[in-house]
């Protein structure tokens, strides 16, 4: 599985060690690889571009800017489930 990961969410996997090691050990087990590029920094746009044209399966978000109907209807559209780091925690124990 492919996902782009919003810095935010970075931060606060950092932040909360036992999510932190969930994720590294998945990711390092290559069960899902992230999509990332320097237009991240940029944020917002930027996050969905990279989401939409990596072809992700997930955005994984707190930001509640990425529910508006438009910008999730442009995401869904593109394959793209919106997903919060502590589902993506859970799918990926599953």
């Amino acid at each position: 599985m492919r996902i782009t990961l919003d810095t935010n969410q970075l931060v606060r996997a950092l932040m909360r060690p036992p999510q932190l090691a969930t994720f590294v050990m998945a990711w390092q087990s290559r069960r899902f690889s992230v999509v990332a590029s320097q237009l991240l920094l940029d944020e917002y746009q930027k996050v969905i571009a990279t989401a939409l044209y990596g072809d992700v399966d997930y955005l994984v978000t707190a930001d509640e800017d990425f529910t508006d109907p438009p910008v999730a209807a442009a995401l869904a559209e593109g394959g793209i489930s919106l997903i919060t780091a502590q589902d993506f925690i859970r799918l990926l124990d599953r």
